[in-house]
């Protein structure tokens, strides 16, 4: 009768154990894509954003394509890109003294970059990497016409807030470019890229004219240190 007391006394430590074991918590990955449709190396690299998810399905990834505006001037111009996110790229590069910018260029967590369509060097990060990023940003978006409502609250470290709309996915012609003559698709794109200083806030994120009514669309917030390196995020769905 000891013995199978003591038994179940021993199996139910083991399921507490086992419940509460951080091996069950999935690691949270920011994976920000700078692309654009003009640069001919770059469809290889939107590829990756757009199978990440279902490749690494152990951890909460979370992808953005921002598209960059300096290719536009090569013949053409690129529908989901914006000044502010090829300046965002630069910001990275002063950060890690580089002298230029390129495409297809994935940053991971904000704290070092690959070459986008480099799988295994990916591969390598998210399995060997032991960066924490928390989830301490509560989010609640609505949806309207033209644009998203958003509140959130962020507790933990940073000096500031980005948020960032997200459409899921999205098909495009190419008339003229590196590209010309392909239909390219795009995933993870940005939309609207936003940050705020103040901790809990309640704002309007207007959406740009190429984004449509039945495009699914997710909104991401995350929190940087001064180095850029991503110490909080969290993603949902619109």
């Amino acid at each position: 009768m000891v013995l199978i007391t003591s038994f179940f006394r021993y199996a139910s430590i083991m399921i507490v154990l086992i419940i509460f074991s951080p091996m069950f918590a999935q690691k949270t990955v920011v994976l920000e894509m700078f692309t654009s449709q003009g640069c001919s190396s770059c469809p290889p690299a939107d590829k990756v954003i757009e199978e990440v998810e279902e490749k690494y399905p152990e951890l909460n990834i979370i992808p953005i394509s921002y598209h960059v505006d300096y290719w536009n001037r090569l013949g053409w111009k690129d529908p989901f890109s914006q000044a502010k996110f090829s300046t965002y790229q630069r910001q990275y590069a002063s950060q890690w003294r580089e002298r230029s910018v390129y495409t297809p260029q994935l940053v991971l967590n904000g704290e070092k970059h690959i070459v986008g369509s480099n799988t295994d060097a990916l591969s390598s990060y998210l399995h060997l990497s032991e960066t924490e990023v928390a989830q301490d940003i509560q989010l609640k978006a609505q949806a309207v016409p033209g644009k998203i409502n958003v509140d959130y609250t962020f507790e933990g470290q940073g000096e500031n807030i980005t948020l960032v709309v997200i459409a899921k996915e999205k098909t495009t012609e190419i008339l003229r470019g590196e590209n010309r003559g392909r239909k390219l698709n795009n995933s993870h794109i940005a939309a609207v890229k936003q940050t705020f200083t103040q901790k809990t806030q309640t704002v309007t994120l207007y959406l740009p004219e190429w984004v449509e009514s039945d495009d699914t669309l997710e909104i991401v917030a995350y929190t940087q240190d001064e180095d850029l390196k991503i110490l909080s995020a969290v993603r949902q769905g619109i």
